[in-house]
């Protein structure tokens, strides 16, 4: 109810620039609608800022790296014709060194295994219906 309206008034602010401007308004939009977001969505809990801060840190930081490397080499993927040949180089630089960054370097990976094998997507140690182990 509040989002929603806040994407709307962006959409039709960027509208009058385009397609690149449609979607820097959403990202505008997004990006200051963070924080009332998340102080809505904590209301009334014991969860703190600085709680939220804490669990996104990894990624915040292993997408940064992420994009980093991927505009490092961005002069060398430029040339790269078709254009969806390119976004699928550049989506594989950035993805591949996000995920590297996040489980190896931010030490998240024994955090990422232990939902995949709660869920039951990771087959090693993950429980099967009737409750026995795997």
């Amino acid at each position: 109810m509040v989002v929603t309206p806040v994407l709307i008034l962006s959409y039709t602010l960027g509208l009058k620039h385009g397609p690149q401007g449609v979607a820097v308004g959403f990202s505008i939009a997004m990006v200051l609608a963070i924080v009332p977001v998340l102080l809505w969505a904590k209301h009334g809990t014991l969860i703190t800022m600085r709680d939220i801060l804490r669990a996104v840190t990894p990624a915040l930081m292993s997408i940064a790296i992420g994009a980093a490397a991927t505009l490092a080499v961005r002069p060398m993927v430029d040339p790269v014709e078709p254009a969806f040949v390119r976004l699928v180089v550049e989506s594989t630089i950035l993805f591949g060194v996000y995920l590297f960054s996040l489980l190896f370097i931010m030490k998240q990976k024994s955090v990422y295994m232990g939902l995949l094998r709660e869920t039951g997507l990771w087959p090693v140690g993950s429980r099967r219906t009737d409750g026995e182990k795997v």
